[in-house]
């Protein structure tokens, strides 16, 4: 659940700071779910990540 939240919010192009302010967790955590999802979607940047072509 938190995953999608994050990828929406990289999608609108927010920064990391402010996700982790939004979610109210702490920066590593947000990391984390950005490294999962980039490797879910085999992308290298969180750009590639929102234009990959997959369904994570």
């Amino acid at each position: 659940m938190q995953e999608a939240l994050v990828l929406r919010l990289i999608a609108a192009g927010v920064p990391t700071s402010d996700i982790v302010a939004q979610l109210a967790v702490n920066e590593p955590e947000v990391k984390q779910h950005i490294k999962a999802l980039l490797l879910k979607a085999r992308a290298k940047t969180k750009p590639r990540l929102v234009t990959a072509p997959t369904n994570v």
